[in-house]
């Protein structure tokens, strides 16, 4: 079939309808081949950086623009119903849609529905089309050049149905979208080769049943990106949910709830400006309330510990974290830290009595505190404040001991 013929058939199927009905039809079609579609994709893609979103637009543009050629509206007389000029830029743009279809299938489909190595093949479908489009405006001259560019599209219709296959019989989900989405001009095509082969003439309703197939299939695929864009979302929520689940794991101490060593240190290191103290707190003779009540009653102490620590009443003036076994460490804020410091020790003596049943004695705490002043190193304040924790033990325990005026003081002189 030559370029003339061809154009023949395009401007005898638009004259079949009247020019009235086919602009208003047109218009409409390029609303929702190319309006809407590009509101979705812009709108998924700045929420999901997928390229398929892009690619969904570039095809439907190119659709809208082969709509535009095949209707009999006046664009001018250089791009006139039936012109060489239409012509040219509707097979330009089918064969775009077709390289596209590649690239945006290989993106569109869940990872691991599409062997690697196929995917690779569609990743090159637009270089094996497009490098055979101008063969279409030389096929009177290069049967040859036609010839082979008809055997690269079937072997691009091929791989892109042994895509559709194998991501169907993968389990693919959205795949189904396409497959109905195509199925439309499929069926157009085939009605039309056997139109061809029975009646030995072209279908003069080939035009406008392609017409309302692309039409067809960029709603289907509208509706297949929309679904798989949902799909990403929730893989991407979920995600997110998993990673900071890891994370709070990762600085949590799984008894008692509270951050462990890791995000004391990671508190310190964000706002270690406005820290004014370090503290470390231990439990008195914990080890004897263990052999003596059962481990079961030492773990309610050190959750009770935690409690005491969380009290509303200290509120963002203390970061309390649990180092291990029972010893506890704390970040102070505020003018105070010393005193603050004696109502928290006091505070986890009156909380442990209160809450845990059991125990025939009070359970007090022993605190060592060291100032922070800017500059200060987190290890060099921890390890001050061990020192003076271990001068509180020394002193007789249930007792308070920090660096005020250079010298220990006693928690009442602290207070």
């Amino acid at each position: 079939m030559n370029l003339v013929t061809i154009s023949d058939i395009a401007v005898a199927t638009a004259a079949a309808m009247p020019m009235t009905r086919w602009s208003d039809f047109a218009t409409g079609v390029m609303v929702g081949l190319v309006v809407l579609p590009a509101i979705y994709n812009i709108g998924y893609y700045a929420v999901l950086r997928q390229r398929f979103l892009l690619l969904h637009g570039m095809r439907s543009a190119t659709i809208a623009l082969m709509v535009v050629m095949l209707s009999p509206m006046a664009l001018g007389s250089t791009l006139a119903p039936g012109s060489v000029a239409r012509y040219v830029i509707f097979f330009i743009s089918l064969d775009c849609a077709i390289a596209v279809s590649g690239p945006f299938l290989r993106d569109y489909v869940e990872r691991g529905k599409i062997d690697p190595r196929l995917a690779r093949l569609l990743g090159l479908t637009p270089v094996l089309v497009l490098v055979f489009t101008p063969a279409m405006f030389l096929i009177e001259r290069h049967l040859w050049l036609n010839l082979l560019r008809e055997t690269v599209l079937l072997a691009v219709f091929a791989i892109l149905v042994a895509a559709l296959v194998q991501a169907t019989l993968r389990g693919s989900r959205t795949i189904r979208f396409q497959i109905a989405a195509w199925a439309g001009i499929l069926a157009v095509c085939a009605v039309s080769l056997a139109h061809n082969l029975i009646l030995h003439r072209p279908w003069p309703d080939f035009f406008s049943w392609l017409f309302a197939a692309l039409t067809l299939e960029v709603m289907l695929t509208t509706i297949g990106v929309t679904y798989r864009f949902m799909q990403l979302r929730h893989e991407r929520d979920d995600a997110r949910r998993s990673e900071d689940a890891m994370t709070r794991a990762a600085m949590t101490d799984p008894l008692t709830g509270l951050p462990n060593r890791r995000a004391l240190f990671k508190r310190f290191s964000s706002g270690g400006h406005k820290v004014t103290a370090v503290a470390l707190v231990d439990l008195d003779r914990f080890k004897a309330v263990n052999d003596d009540f059962g481990h079961d009653i030492g773990d309610d102490v050190l959750i009770a510990t935690a409690e005491a620590l969380r009290d509303k009443r200290f509120g963002a003036n203390c970061y309390a974290a649990r180092l291990g076994g029972e010893e506890f460490a704390l970040l102070l804020f505020g003018d105070q830290p010393a005193v603050l410091a004696v109502q928290i020790r006091l505070a986890i003596a009156d909380h442990i009595e209160a809450r845990v049943a059991g125990v025939d004695r009070r359970i007090t705490a022993s605190l060592g505190l060291a100032h922070a002043q800017p500059g200060d190193e987190f290890a060099a304040l921890l390890k001050q404040a061990d020192l003076y924790l271990y001068k509180a033990k020394s002193l007789g325990r249930d007792c308070q001991q920090n660096d005020l005026g250079g010298s220990y003081a006693s928690c009442k002189a602290a207070a």
